[in-house]
Formats: C-alpha cells, sequence, structure tokens
C-alpha cells in the first residue's frame, strides 16, 4: 500500500465503486471505467453562488428551494428565508381574528407565506449525488448471458451507439407495426417541448396511449361526465370560509399535492376559527392526530315515518358576509320522519372506514340526508341532473365537439323515452333528455331499502323491515366498520351546516372502485348546495384548483418554442390502462375482450362531422388514413415497442411480479431513460443517463406546480458525467426516429419566453407577449387590479411568485359555470362556451348520458367482475373486485369467514392498504440515503389484536402475501389502523431475493380469456413494494377514462412463515 500514489488510490476506489454500482465492461475488454477521472490541478472557485430551484419530482406544491453553489458543486439548500419576513408578517399578533381576515386579505399586495421544503425537497441535492446515478449509457449484451432483470448483463456504450439501437428498435417495431405496437410514456419529467417532435410521430403513426395517472386518475375519469373535465374547486384560501371541513382520505401534514400550506392553514382554522374538522381515513394518519377536532352533533332519532316536502314554502339562506349577487343555499319544511327524541352524538376526529369501502359510507349519508329532507332541491333541478325521477331537461353542453368533453354522442341513441334521437359522433347541445326509468339517484337510495337477497341493505330474514331507515345504517356499518349513529351524525353536519367543505383526497381514489366514490363526492357536496359556495366547493380537492382563473393563459406546453408548435396530445393513439400494461403485453388485450377493443379502436382513430363547421374532424387528431381495424387479429394491441422516460413504472403501478414477466418474457424492445438504475431500468434494453433538474434551466407549469404560484429553476450546476437533459435527449432521439421514417420535425428550437407571459396564445404558437405575467380579467375583478407581477427576467432573478388569492375573496372554482340554462341570469347574456360545464348536459351529472350511451357498446357484465366496460351510468356505490362482502358466508354480512381465493385456495382475513408516505413522492427517493437512513421504514403496520391473533410481536421480520406476490419486512404493530387491515406502503423498491429457497408460488392470469389463472414460481421482495400485493385488474373504459391503480383494499395475509 506505501508505493500507491493518492492519485492511484483515486482511480482504484473510484473504478471498484462503479464496479459495485453497475459491474459493466466495454465489450469484451476487461477495463472497468470510472465514471470521473481525478485531476490533480484542480481550480478552486472561492466565490458561492445562490441558484433559485424548486422540487421538481412529482410533486405538485413544489416547494422553493435555494440552491448554494460552490467549485461547481451543490454544498446546502435553503427554504427558509426566500419570502421577507416583513412580508408575511402577522398584523396583529395578539388577535387571531384580526390575523385571519386581515393578513390574508393584504397577502395579494405583498404578503406571503412561506413555502418551505418538507424532507423530500431537502434530499434533493442527495439525490444527484447518489452513488447509483447513471453515468454513462447502457446497452444489454446478451453475450454476457445474464438475463434480463440483472445488471450485470448491462456494457457500457457511447450516445451515439445507444441513440442508434433505440432508433433501429422503434423503427423496426414501426415496420413490423400491426398500428397498435409502441408504447410511450413519461413520469416525473418536467418538460414538454419534447412532444412536439413526438406529436409529429403519432399524426402519422398511431401508438398506444396509457391514460393513466397514479395520483389522481379516478379523480380525472370521475370528472368527465359528472362535473366536467375542466371543473376546478376553489381557491386553496377559501376553506377559512368554511364552518365545518369534512377531510376524506386525504393527509395535508404530508400530502400538499396542488395544496401548497394546507397544513398550515387548517392548523390556523383549528386554533384560531375554532373551525370542527373530521378526519375519514382507513389509518390514524397525522392528520388525524394533529388537526382534527371531532364534532358534537345534536339532532332528533329517526321514527318509521312518510316524509313530505312542503315545496311551496322555499326558504333561501344566505351565507354570512356574503358579497352581493353571492348564490344562496336553499332548504325547505320536512314533515314526518325525524320525530323522536333529540340525542347528542360525539363524532371522534378519526373516523376509521376499512379500505375500498368509503363509496357504501357516504351512500349511507346521502341516504341519511335524503330520508331527511335536508338537500337542497332548487339546485338539483336547476344545477343537476339524474337525481329525481323523471326529471327531463334540454341539454346545454357545449357545442363545440372536443374528444377531451364528453358533450358528444358515442352511441346511436336517445336518453329516456321522451328524449331526442342522436346519432353517433353529435353533440348533446340542444337535446330533450329524460332520465330513464329505474336510472335516477333517488331511486337507487330508495333500492337500498330493499333485501339484500334483491340487491338492498336489509337482512335477508325480514328483521330489518319494521325499521328500514335502521336497516340500512346497519348494514352500512357491518361494512365500513363505522357505527350507525356517527354515520347518520356526520351527514346531518355536513347538509346543516352551511357552507361546509368535503376535502376529498387521494387515498380512496386509489381503488378498484376508486371513480365511483369520486362521482358520489361530487353528488354529496351538490346533494347539499355546497358545489358553487364559497367555504364550500364540489367535493374534490386534488388536482384541482382553479389556475386558468387566475393567469390569463395557459398553455399545454411551459414553453413556447416557435410557430412550429403542434398540439402535443394531437395525433392518433390506441388507448389502455397503464395498470393493464403487463397483461396487454402478455395477451394483447387488456381486460377487455378483442370485440370490445376493436369497436373503440375504430372510435379513437375514426372522423366525425364538426357540428359547428360541417367539415369532418377527428376528435383525437388527425388521422389521415381512416381508422384502424384491429378485428380478428390475435392480439388486438401487440406491444413491441415501450419507451419510458423518468418513470419506474414497475414499482408504482399494480402486480410486480407480472411486470417483472411481462419485460422479462414478452416485450421485445424496452427504452429507459432516467437518473438512476431503478428496478424499471434493469429490465430495459437501452438506458439513457438523464440530468437532474439542478442540471437544467426551465420554467414551472403550474399543470404540474401549484395553482397559483410560477416558478423559475435555473441552472445550478452542469450536466455531470456523460448525462444529457431530458431535452436533448427526446428531441435527438424522435428527431432521428422522424428522420428515418420521413417525417419532417419542423423547427425544434428550444427555448423563449415561457407561455405565461403570453397575451395571446395560438395552436401555431403564435403569440403576442407582455412584460410582465398577466392576471386573468376574473382575478383583477374579483381581488384587485393594483397587482405588480414579475417580469420574466424579474422572476428569473427571485425564481418564485405567487399570486395569492385572499380568504375573503375567493375563488369558487364554479361560481360561474353553474346557471340554468345557457343564459346567465344577472347579465342576461348568453354564457360563453367555456364557461359551461362540460358534461353531456351542461350540468351536474348524478346520472351520465355519455356514459348510458356508451354501456350499449362497452358494458361490464355484472357476473364477472373481471370483465372490462363502465359499471354503472348511475352514481352509486360499487362493490371491490377482491372486497370485504367477499369475507363473508352470507349476504349480510353477519358470518365473517375470511376471503377465499378461487385460484389457490387460501383463505385470508386481512385487507392491504398501500398509502403513500411523507418521506417519497411515488417510488422518487426510496434510493436516497439521506431519507432511508432518517427515516423508519415500518413493513407492515397491523393491528396489535391481529399480531396477536398470529404470534407477532413488533419487530418481527414476517411475511405478507395474497396470490399476487409476497413480501418480508418487519412488522410494527400499532393501534393506527382498525383490526382487520394492515397497512405497506407506497413506493419501495422491487429488491427480489436471489436465495432459491425466498421463493413462492402465486397465481397469474396469462390468457386472453381474462378468466384462466396458472400457478407461477417468483421470488419473495425483500424490499417491501407494496405494488407485489395490488391487483392490475382495472376494467373501466380507457378510452374516455383516466385511471389510476387499485392500491386499497384486497385481501392478504402476514405470517411469521412463508406460505407454502
Amino acid at each position: 500500500m506505501s508505493n500507491i500514489s493518492r492519485r492511484s488510490f483515486l482511480k482504484v476506489g473510484a473504478a471498484l465503486s462503479a464496479a459495485a454500482a453497475f459491474g459493466c465492461t466495454k465489450g469484451d475488454e476487461d477495463e472497468v471505467y470510472t465514471p470521473l477521472s481525478p485531476q490533480d490541478d484542480l481550480v478552486f472557485d472561492t466565490e458561492e453562488k445562490v441558484v433559485c430551484s424548486s422540487g421538481a419530482y412529482n410533486c405538485g406544491s413544489r416547494c422553493h428551494h435555494k440552491i448554494h453553489v460552490k467549485n461547481g458543486r451543490m454544498i446546502a439548500m435553503t427554504s427558509a428565508g426566500d419570502v421577507p419576513y416583513d412580508e408575511c408578517k402577522e398584523l396583529n399578533e395578539n388577535n387571531p381574528d384580526e390575523f385571519v381576515h386581515d393578513t390574508l386579505a393584504t397577502m395579494s399586495e405583498g404578503r406571503q407565506v412561506q413555502y418551505r421544503a418538507c424532507a423530500r425537497g431537502y434530499s434533493y441535492i442527495s439525490k444527484t449525488y447518489q452513488p447509483d446515478r447513471l453515468k454513462y449509457p447502457l446497452i444489454r449484451d446478451e453475450s454476457l448471458g445474464f438475463p434480463k432483470g440483472d445488471i450485470r448483463g448491462f456494457r457500457r456504450a457511447t450516445w451515439d451507439e445507444a441513440l442508434k439501437k433505440a432508433v433501429d428498435m422503434i423503427v423496426a417495431s414501426y415496420n413490423a407495426s400491426d398500428d397498435t405496437n409502441i408504447g410511450y410514456v413519461t413520469g416525473t419529467g418536467r418538460q414538454w417541448i419534447h412532444y412536439n417532435l413526438v406529436a409529429r410521430f403519432r399524426k402519422k403513426f398511431p401508438w398506444v396511449w396509457f391514460n393513466n395517472n397514479e395520483s389522481t386518475g379516478n379523480t380525472d375519469g370521475a370528472k368527465f361526465d359528472s362535473i366536467g373535465g375542466t371543473s376546478k374547486s376553489n381557491s386553496r384560501t377559501d376553506r377559512f370560509n368554511s364552518k365545518f371541513i369534512l377531510t376524506w382520505g386525504q393527509d395535508n401534514s404530508s400530502t400538499t399535492f396542488y395544496q401548497v400550506n394546507a397544513y398550515w392553514m387548517e392548523t390556523k382554522i383549528r386554533e384560531d376559527l375554532k373551525t370542527p374538522i373530521i378526519v375519514i381515513s382507513s389509518t390514524y394518519n397525522d392528520a388525524a392526530a394533529m388537526l382534527a377536532t371531532g364534532v358534537k352533533v345534536t339532532y332528533k332519532k329517526w321514527q318509521p315515518a312518510d316524509i313530505t316536502a312542503v315545496l311551496g314554502q322555499e326558504t333561501e339562506v344566505y351565507q354570512e358576509n356574503y358579497i352581493d349577487g353571492d348564490l344562496p343555499y336553499h332548504s325547505y319544511e320536512i314533515t314526518g320522519g325525524a320525530t323522536g327524541a333529540s340525542t347528542t352524538v360525539q363524532v371522534p376526529a378519526w373516523v376509521a372506514c376499512r379500505p375500498a369501502t368509503d363509496g357504501a359510507l357516504m351512500v349511507a349519508m346521502m341516504y341519511v340526508i335524503y330520508k331527511r329532507g335536508l338537500y337542497d332541491r332548487k339546485f338539483l333541478q336547476d344545477a343537476c341532473f339524474g337525481f329525481f325521477k323523471g326529471q327531463e331537461i334540454i341539454s346545454t353542453a357545449p357545442a363545440k365537439c372536443q374528444a377531451g368533453m364528453p358533450v358528444w354522442a358515442p352511441h346511436d341513441g336517445k336518453i329516456g323515452d321522451t328524449g331526442d334521437q342522436i346519432s353517433t359522433g353529435k353533440t348533446f347541445t340542444g337535446k330533450k333528455m329524460a332520465v330513464p326509468a329505474g336510472y335516477s339517484f333517488e331511486e337507487y337510495l330508495e333500492s337500498l331499502e330493499q333485501s339484500t337477497a334483491n340487491g338492498g341493505w336489509l337482512s335477508s330474514d325480514g328483521s330489518d323491515d319494521s325499521n328500514k331507515y335502521a336497516g340500512v345504517l346497519n348494514y352500512a356499518a357491518r361494512l365500513t366498520g363505522v357505527s350507525a349513529d356517527i354515520i347518520e351524525a356526520i351527514a346531518i353536519k355536513y347538509a346543516e351546516t352551511k357552507p361546509a367543505f368535503l376535502e376529498a383526497g387521494g387515498g380512496p381514489q386509489r381503488a378498484y372502485n376508486g371513480l365511483e366514490w369520486c362521482w358520489l363526492c361530487f353528488c354529496f357536496a351538490a346533494m347539499c348546495g355546497h358545489t358553487n359556495k364559497r367555504g364550500g366547493g364540489p367535493g374534490m380537492t386534488m388536482y384541482s384548483t382553479p389556475d386558468e382563473m387566475v393567469y390569463e393563459e395557459r398553455l399545454s406546453s411551459a414553453w413556447n418554442s416557435g410557430s412550429s408548435r403542434v398540439d402535443p396530445w394531437s395525433g392518433a393513439t390506441i388507448a389502455t390502462n397503464l395498470s393493464a400494461y403487463p397483461h396487454t403485453a402478455i395477451t394483447g388485450n387488456d381486460w377487455r375482450t378483442p370485440e370490445q377493443i376493436a369497436e373503440a379502436v375504430k372510435l379513437e382513430t375514426a372522423w366525425y362531422e364538426n357540428p359547428q363547421t360541417g367539415e369532418s374532424t377527428y376528435p383525437y387528431g388527425m388521422r389521415p388514413n381512416g381508422p384502424i381495424d384491429v378485428s380478428g387479429r390475435e392480439k388486438p394491441i401487440q406491444l413491441d415497442c415501450f419507451v419510458v422516460v423518468h418513470a419506474n413504472y414497475m414499482v408504482s403501478q399494480a402486480n410486480t411480479n407480472k411486470w417483472a414477466v411481462a419485460l422479462r418474457e414478452h416485450l421485445k424492445s424496452l427504452i429507459v431513460a432516467d437518473l438512476h438504475m431503478t428496478p424499471t431500468a434493469r429490465y430495459a434494453d437501452v438506458v439513457f443517463p438523464i440530468a437532474s433538474h439542478f442540471e437544467s434551466e426551465y420554467f414551472g407549469d403550474p399543470f404540474i406546480y401549484g395553482p397559483t404560484a410560477r416558478f423559475y429553476h435555473g441552472k445550478a450546476i452542469e450536466p455531470m458525467y456523460e448525462c444529457w437533459t431530458e431535452e436533448k435527449f427526446e428531441q435527438t432521439l424522435w428527431s432521428k426516429v422522424n428522420d428515418a421514417l420521413g417525417i419532417s420535425n419542423g423547427d425544434i428550437s428550444e427555448g423563449g419566453i415561457p407561455a405565461y407571459f403570453a397575451e395571446t396564445a395560438r395552436p401555431s404558437g403564435e403569440a403576442t407577449y407582455t412584460t410582465r405575467i398577466a392576471p386573468s380579467t376574473y382575478y383583477k375583478e374579483l381581488v384587485t387590479e393594483n397587482v405588480q407581477t414579475p417580469s420574466w427576467e424579474e422572476l428569473k432573478n427571485k425564481g418564485f411568485y405567487d399570486l395569492t388569492i385572499p380568504a375573503d375573496k375567493p375563488m369558487v372554482g364554479m361560481r360561474d359555470i353553474i346557471i340554468p340554462g345557457s343564459v346567465d341570469p344577472k347579465t342576461n347574456q348568453e354564457i360563453p362556451e367555456d364557461h359551461k360545464i362540460a358534461t353531456s348536459t351542461g350540468r351536474i351529472n348524478f346520472f351520465s348520458p355519455f356514459w348510458y350511451l356508451r354501456m350499449q357498446t362497452l358494458k361490464q357484465d355484472p357476473a364477472n367482475p373481471a370483465s372490462a366496460g363502465f359499471r354503472t351510468a348511475t352514481a352509486k356505490y360499487i362493490p371491490n373486485r377482491e372486497g370485504y362482502e367477499k369475507f363473508f358466508a352470507d349476504i349480510d354480512l353477519k358470518n365473517f369467514t375470511g376471503f377465499t381465493s378461487p385460484n389457490s385456495q387460501r383463505t385470508y382475513k386481512l385487507l392491504y392498504l398501500c398509502n403513500k408516505p411523507r418521506y417519497r413522492a411515488q417510488s422518487v427517493l426510496d434510493n436516497v440515503s439521506m431519507i432511508k437512513n432518517e427515516v423508519k421504514h415500518h413493513g407492515v403496520r397491523m393491528n396489535a389484536i391481529d399480531a396477536a391473533e398470529r404470534g407477532i410481536k413488533d419487530g418481527d421480520l414476517v411475511y405478507v402475501y395474497n396470490d399476487r406476490g409476497c413480501i418480508k419486512v418487519h412488522a410494527e404493530v400499532s393501534y393506527r389502523l382498525p383490526p382487520g387491515v394492515v397497512s405497506v406502503e407506497h413506493g419501495v423498491w422491487y429488491r427480489p431475493a436471489t436465495d432459491e429457497n425466498e421463493q413462492v408460488t402465486i397465481w397469474m392470469c396469462k390468457n386472453k380469456d381474462n378468466k384462466t389463472y396458472e400457478p407461477v414460481k417468483v421470488p419473495v421482495d425483500l424490499g417491501g413494494c407494496a405494488n407485489v400485493l395490488t391487483d392490475d385488474c382495472f376494467t373501466l373504459d380507457p378510452t374516455f377514462c383516466v385511471q389510476t391503480l387499485a392500491a386499497q383494499g384486497g385481501p392478504c395475509e402476514v405470517s411469521l412463515t412463508k406460505p407454502e
């Protein structure tokens, strides 16, 4: 050792690090490549610079960062101090009321709150410098003798070699194409400019599009024809106007997705305003511990009687401090029903609901409101459709036929016996509609008073017939785990408190039946008239804030890249669900039948007549060659090539073991570009190293960012190693692909002024620019015209700007679009197209005409939950595919036996919950040492009662398993979960065991009949990847439904021994 120089020692150390990380060699040579070459002539920079940045990886809050750089290396990150104290301090620290009303009211004049980083944000520097950072392109070399999934099968390559390999694979897939064989997805990447090139490819050659969003997919899908895909919630500070907050499946202490500073605001609401807050969740999260208050509710007990609403005695109830012209609530005198003695129920701060039964709990509450007559009848009549039996309307849907809106008919037919006939592709505008018999929401609520043998909620032995009201609530209590009196009390509190805010989060919607729960949320708010009120809202939180109401212009690209810019979402695509990707790659279908897929592909690639111009237009883009016919093919969707950018779907999507089989045995080509060697990248044929967001410059697009904030990300350091920025990689790859296929790339120049500085913008990309960010007309009318927004150069220098919306002048997301008919009664003018609610009726739909017609060709078989198709045209509770109802031997839910698998014949007595932790964003950061060393990973959390029954103690190493896989992790015994429920955190990387003794048998559907399951041997996952357990059978209509993975409510077991 004494003969080794310092330089040689550094070279050897670097080489060993590279070998440990990748084990990569260059071809047949034995030389191990080092990530860096040591230098003896280093020049030290004595100047420290500070660069503005923000959290950029899959977190909607986008905390503001200041990156301290010295000697070309990031040395520190600060978050505090980005807003001077004088700009955000309380005006009167001794008067909480003055703080709430005065400080927030003057935020638009410069008083702002901090956007400070959490542990995730502070870990980004560590993420950038992780030792498993990809340093150069890699190509899988079969001659090395290692299977896909083993990193020893890669060799180092040059960029030219790797790009040629990737282009050749894409072109080969096209040349062998049946029009449906190329898939492309992006994950946590930041840039949109590359879609200019992608769109050009798609305009000529269709590919598979994964209509999926693992964070908010079912919320988006439910919005489609219930409240409209363009609908928005109220501004964040409007929660200060609420008199009651019902937080459902949301933890604002850790999940700040699109809800910046929600935890800070609700802390003030609890402490200063004493507003009651209730948290409904399957786990005792930190919001329940630190924000929830509980509430006492006094009401008259129910006695069986007929209810009659005295319609002639309607009264209007205005909220306190409402500005002139704001919309009222309506109430009625009710006779019958609530004639019992008064009772007081103490609703606890945390209401524990079993996973994937949230829809049943909400239906039970809506049943209480309906039976007690607490709903807003006038709002339901004037602004909604489908609540009442036989309701007739004339549709006021927007006349413009667009693919992203359910304003055109997907099938010939009519809505109700007295409705007008409508043809496929024609808009619903002006058409008469009537709710068909049996499809109204009130008929659904009344159907609960039938026996369980007939689909209702009353005991089949007739014991509930004397008090059907109590029978319905008792069934709901057995199913959800929430007692009948708590259900009743929360329903009454939400209906009678005006205004009340339903803060519906992302937890319950991440389930097989999550879309229907989201639809019920919208209906729950509408039923009580909260939808368009200050302090209320439409029943959603995530992904729903009114950013375009704040700023004048919003484009689908953060950068305007010149006159050649095309709509990034145009072009022909074959839509499927990303959770179904493994099944699609293996079988050629995505749980739909071949006939259903053929019909959908024709619809997605067809031409329709534009009702405004009479011209033939294609709702999804331009498809010159007409519709594609895939009927009769062995594989209707032939996936040969998959391009993945900044995404780790093997971990973040359902059924990880099935992903491994699909990527290893069925996919011909996988191209991955990422920062790290993720579990997904291990199965790739070509891997490209991408620079981090600290190594490039870009502008913050609020499609991903907070709704009122604008960010500029300066380049803190140069791209490390041989990494390219995402923009350079995408532009180079798709330019080469387009060149090889003879497609013009047009002008792909990078840069320019961000679109939010554009006064006007057109699809061509032409724009007239202002010198400053332009607040919207709505903002200037509602809040203030005297707002000093930054210029482009000022934003670059400061890095951050937030156009604050004060609490006493909130933006009500649906204030101006829920107006009866097509004429604004305040102005007597026709409502502009972009202000009409974008549904098939122009109203909030309890019953959806669009889904009613769509189900004529794509309807799920009720006897087979694994069959594809939309499940209901009326908002209702849909049981989970492997839901709690199947844990009982009887339909009345009184004889618990556990869930017995029809495939393995195993019996499972626990429900799993895959919750998102506070120290990861999807799977991002699981490999970061700063996070893993500082935060305890809980493995599997389970109730102490369940642990004792299985002889499990806190800290024991246990197996968590079901028919889809098995993980081996430590147990955390806790009372933070109700009995019968276990929690495994989402996003842990898949780390399969190499020991042959750690193998288990699972059951996997690899047959295109979607029914046949076969045993498969797979390794136990030692990392604790939650999606080893989750179900990939997600069967909604991917043509029109954005979806998410089914991460809640499936069966599992926990054992000290490996399952046989």
